[in-house]
């Protein structure tokens, strides 16, 4: 694998990625980000087996290849280098050299194959939102604030209804009655489940009031400082 890539945009593909690379794992190869070399450019992509994030940046690729490299080295590397471009070479499928002006870098990587296979997906039913509008959703989603997250999420569900249901009405509904079968015991339980699940007519909390329970959302205790 041999590539030159400008620091803007090699460093805009990490940024996208390395949110999906967890900070602690018991599989070392979830610690590294897959770089793909390509005839379209570049592509990244990590994970943490719930989410996965890929991407493909523009660069210009004299040999094509692919491995895998720390993502927090990587990334920690690629913020301190100059503005200008940058020549990634591969040697064998573990190493990799990293130069840029003056500077130049080695790591040591995975073999690709050790890397999860990521499942096929077609956007044709999907919709598009603003980065800066999906950065406030995925802000209100990490804060568990049920009001920010279904004035943005519900906002883009009138753009596409069906996969808002596939996403979320349909698990809601069959979740339903799993969970009123709970109730029904004398026991406690605890039922976890994503914040989104909670917003909108199609919610669960909506979902349990029409059936005649009561349903309560109750903020989350702010930490100590």
């Amino acid at each position: 694998m041999k590539l030159t890539i400008t620091r803007e945009q090699l460093q805009e593909g990490l940024v996208a990625v390395a949110a999906s690379v967890p900070a602690k794992t018991t599989l070392p190869i979830l610690s590294n980000i897959l770089l793909e070399a390509t005839k379209d450019g570049i592509r990244l992509s990590g994970t943490d087996l719930d989410i996965a994030v890929s991407t493909t940046v523009a660069a210009s690729v004299d040999q094509e290849g692919a491995i895998t490299l720390p993502a927090r080295k990587l990334v920690e590397i690629v913020r301190e280098l100059p503005s200008a471009a940058i020549r990634l070479t591969a040697s064998g499928e573990q190493r990799v050299t990293i130069e840029c002006g003056r500077s130049k870098f080695r790591l040591l990587g995975l073999p690709r194959e050790e890397f999860p296979a990521f499942p096929g997906v077609k956007f044709e039913g999907g919709w598009r939102a603003p980065a800066k509008d999906l950065q406030k959703l995925i802000a209100a989603w990490r804060a568990g604030n049920l009001r920010a997250l279904e004035k943005e999420f519900l906002k883009e569900r009138k753009k596409s209804p069906e996969l808002y249901d596939a996403l979320l009405g349909v698990r809601n509904r069959q979740w339903l009655p799993k969970i009123e079968a709970l109730l029904k015991g004398d026991q406690d339980y605890l039922v976890v489940v994503g914040a989104l699940h909670f917003v909108g007519r199609d919610g669960l909390l909506s979902l349990l009031r029409r059936d005649g329970h009561k349903a309560v959302a109750v903020p989350a205790a702010k930490p100590p400082r």
